[in-house]
């Protein structure tokens, strides 16, 4: 048995060295992903948008495709896809596009997923920098900085001139809705303009009401009042009245309506509900916009809620990627009152987690990454099934066929008041676990974020290079850094 387990072992590291390096190169040519979303009516598709480099052009081009499970087969939307995540209704996907306008104009593009056709909405001369889907796909809510007359804006440009900063260049949001009808814009309505920039917005899935979250129109942190969730009575006519939905400490985030007609939200190291301002592990709430209360989900959990979804609509209640140690693991919870179920996975980070909202589907769609294992998106029928996900994206394969580090936790006492702390300890390939190797510390900024079982390559997450080069890169995960045992 002995001499079975020597020569496994002599077989596998054969292998391991068998494989070539990374080069530096190979290194800047990994794919990131910044978007994952399901087919919100059947999850039997999935949208992935990826950033990859083109050097020889010296540009990043975001590909946005549409991956089909069924037919196993995949359709590219576009290569010029912003950084704004797209909003998927129905057959349709909303998306912004990062190219400029010849016209000025910023434009909405609809995807149809029937026709595989893009259709430019043009809706403003503002930027647009966040919108919604009404309940159908009939109308999108969206807000702009408020406009000015051409009176207004030349009057300001006489008064300023050459100044390049000013507080008077701020400006307040407007809320529109825009219907369509065949593709087209056949109505733009102005809901309200508030004195604060508008966040997120997102619609109550009886269409009845708008909520959305605010900051500073200046985007500068001045003062938490300038932070809160506001309500729209979409019931009455025009122009509407905001009205206050919290008075708390802390940015709330991440919106969501569950079809019981609750408004779920985050906080992440952005205040506290729970008293004085406090930077936090993040944190999921439910907000009952009817009588304001507020109740936390997970409060046993001492380690980063770092996002969540709705599991059918919130009739199943929500899976969370929670950040503790140095892994990104899955957690479910059936009810505020229920207990959290951690879910059982693979070893490694799991991130932009992504569900069915409108159906009862089970599918859920993820990144997936491991010291070894480069980031790829993964599907599984069940939240139960992780560890029976597919991967449907092969961007980062040459990696999975490089020679790689390979990482382990290190933990140690601080002395003086017993705490302890935890890092990364990545190898150079092939020294696993070998003593008397060249350290390299590489402290991560802070005080958040937190290195993680995970394998990301570039200019910031260079651990896995110099580990190539040679050295033993540690890692070390401070006080005050996300998912931190203290």
């Amino acid at each position: 048995m002995r001499l079975l387990i020597t020569l496994l072992f002599i077989w596998v590291s054969s292998c391991s060295s068998a494989k070539p390096k990374l080069t530096l190169e190979e290194f800047f040519n990994y794919t990131s992903f910044s978007y994952v979303g399901l087919s919100p009516n059947d999850g039997e598709a999935v949208l992935v948008q990826t950033s990859h480099r083109i050097w020889d052009r010296n540009v990043s081009e975001e590909h946005l495709h549409l991956y089909r499970l069924k037919e196993k087969d995949r359709i590219l939307i576009t290569t010029q896809a912003s950084s704004f995540d797209p909003r998927w209704k129905d057959d349709f996907i909303a998306l912004i596009l990062s190219e400029d306008s010849p016209d000025n104009m910023n434009y909405i593009h609809l995807y149809s997923t029937r026709t595989n056709k893009l259709y430019p909405l043009p809706i403003s001369k503002e930027y647009i920098h966040t919108y919604t889907w009404s309940p159908t796909s009939s109308s999108i809510y969206f807000a702009t900085r408020t406009p000015w007359s051409d009176e207004q804006k030349a009057a300001h440009e006489r008064e300023w001139r050459d100044v390049i900063e000013y507080r008077e260049q701020y400006r307040g949001d407007t809320i529109y809705r825009v219907d369509i009808e065949n593709m087209t814009v056949s109505h733009i309505e102005l809901l309200v303009n508030i004195s604060l920039r508008v966040v997120e917005i997102v619609c109550s899935p009886d269409g009845k009401q708008l909520v959305f979250s605010t900051q500073p129109p200046s985007l500068m942190m001045e003062q938490m009042v300038d932070y809160e969730l506001y309500s729209l009575d979409l019931t009455k006519t025009s122009p509407l009245v905001p009205v206050r939905l919290t008075y708390n400490l802390a940015i709330e985030a991440d919106l969501k309506w569950a079809v019981d007609g609750s408004l779920f939200f985050t906080v992440t190291h952005s205040g506290s509900l729970e008293g004085p301002y406090l930077e936090s592990q993040g944190r999921l709430y439910t907000l009952n916009v009817t009588t304001r209360q507020i109740e936390r989900w997970a409060t046993q959990y001492t380690g980063q809620i770092n996002e969540y979804q709705l599991l059918q609509g919130g009739r199943g209640g929500v899976v969370l990627f929670g950040q503790l140690s140095t892994e990104i693991q899955a957690y479910t919870q059936r009810s505020v009152k229920d207990e959290l179920v951690k879910q059982n996975g693979w070893p490694g980070s799991y991130q932009n987690i992504a569900t069915a909202s409108n159906s009862n589907s089970s599918t859920i769609a993820f990144l997936y990454s491991n010291y070894q294992k480069p980031l790829e998106v993964y599907v599984a029928n069940n939240v139960n099934q992780l560890t029976e996900a597919q991967n449907i994206t092969n961007e980062n394969q040459l990696f999975s066929n490089r020679n790689l580090p390979l990482g382990k936790p290190y933990r140690w006492i601080n002395e003086e008041d017993k705490t302890p702390i935890e890092g990364v300890l990545l190898y150079p390939p092939d020294k696993f676990e070998e003593k008397n190797l060249p350290l390299f510390v590489l402290i991560h900024g802070g005080p958040y974020r937190g290195d993680l079982n995970i394998l990301l390559a570039n200019w910031y997450k260079c651990a896995v290079m110099m580990a190539t080069a040679g050295w033993l890169v540690l890692q070390p995960n401070y006080r005050g850094s996300i998912g931190n045992l203290t």
